[in-house]
């Protein structure tokens, strides 16, 4: 049984993951201070989780 998930609550996520994703898509270049690292597995993680979430 899906969870009921708030649409609005959805779309911020989603577009935080986006917002991570595109500020971290150079990530295997530029690996000094370790942020886009960070950013990149926090949004994968985040993707992850909405996946299981979701049922996806």
């Amino acid at each position: 049984m899906m969870p009921e998930i708030d649409p609005d609550l959805l779309q911020r996520l989603c577009r935080l993951v986006q917002r991570l994703r595109d500020e971290s898509a150079d990530f295997t270049e530029h690996h000094e201070g370790g942020q886009r690292w960070y950013n990149r597995g926090y949004a994968n993680g985040m993707l992850r989780g909405l996946q299981q979430l979701l049922g996806t």
